[in-house]
């Protein structure tokens, strides 16, 4: 006797996906795409995960380095390694860097010869984050320390072989983690960090982002019209949004207190004419919601 084979299509409410839905239980839920959230299929009300179920992202709070730190780093760097050779040069030329233009790690490692213009004081930053090329102008005591090094590398005649414009003992080339590995030890060294395997301590990424406060404090000290010269500073750092360089107004009270007062001074006052003293800080207690790199 034969038997009709049922057909679990008719079961199914996916046409075609037969064994998409598992058996159903006492609530049968469907998860529709582009909906607001998960509901029961015999009612239209979404449903919503309760508060608080997925953890907040956490940010690694930015070191934000005195120009004293900077001076004793670059110094102790100068005694890092091997005496002979670029290599001491090279990290120290590096960090200063880093310290100078808030470039990222990646960006300064990056450069090319073609890419330094001693001439002008400019780099040119190929391909730097989201795809994109930018222009660095520098101040002339940085264009001044890179011409330094330049020469100090090129009175090694096997470096100049390299297209690269940091580079190590032996025409190598230089690489984040090396650069991250000795920037570790002369932080340990100079008592930045402790001298534990898994210490934590400052970061080479906390240079950009004690550039962009030292700038923006600057600013606001020197009166400047700090509003106007922000889109301007966003395309500096190369983010996307003006939103992300707002972020480094977080890590500093001091330069919190300066942007509040600018802006209690403009907004302070509320509708009834009298003066509402939380208005400026509310504006600040939420920045970007990530971090800026």
């Amino acid at each position: 006797m034969r038997h009709r084979r049922r057909s679990s299509h008719a079961s199914s409410p996916w046409p075609g996906s037969p064994r998409l839905r598992a058996r159903p239980g006492p609530t049968d839920y469907r998860w529709c795409a582009g909906s607001p959230g998960i509901f029961p299929a015999s009612s239209p009300a979404p449903r919503y995960p309760p508060a608080g179920i997925f953890p907040a992202p956490r940010r690694t709070p930015p070191y934000i380095y005195t120009e004293e730190e900077i001076e004793r780093l670059l110094e102790a760097t100068l005694s890092w390694g091997l005496a002979k050779g670029i290599n001491r040069q090279t990290y120290q030329c590096l960090f200063g860097l880093l310290a100078a233009t808030g470039m990222r790690l990646g960006e300064a490692i990056g450069l090319a010869r073609a890419d330094v213009d001693l001439e002008a004081g400019i780099l040119t930053l190929r391909e730097a984050k989201g795809g994109k090329d930018r222009l660095v102008p520098l101040h002339p005591t940085t264009t001044k320390a890179l011409a330094d090094y330049a020469a100090r590398r090129d009175d090694y005649r096997i470096c100049r072989k390299s297209g690269w414009f940091f580079v190590l003992r032996g025409e190598q080339r230089l690489r984040p983690q090396y650069a991250e590995r000795v920037f570790m030890g002369v932080t340990r060294r100079i008592g930045l960090r402790d001298s534990g395997p898994h210490s934590r301590g400052p970061r080479l990424h906390d240079f950009r982002h004690s550039f962009a406060v030292s700038t923006l404090l600057r600013w606001y000290r020197e009166g400047e019209d700090v509003e106007c010269l922000l889109p301007t500073f966003t395309t500096y750092l190369g983010h996307s949004k003006v939103r992300d360089t707002y972020w480094y107004l977080s890590p500093c009270p001091e330069l919190m207190n300066e942007a509040a007062s600018r802006l209690e001074a403009r907004w302070g006052t509320g509708h009834d004419g009298r003066r509402d003293p939380g208005s400026a800080h509310r504006a600040f207690l939420h920045p970007a919601p990530h971090a800026a790199t």
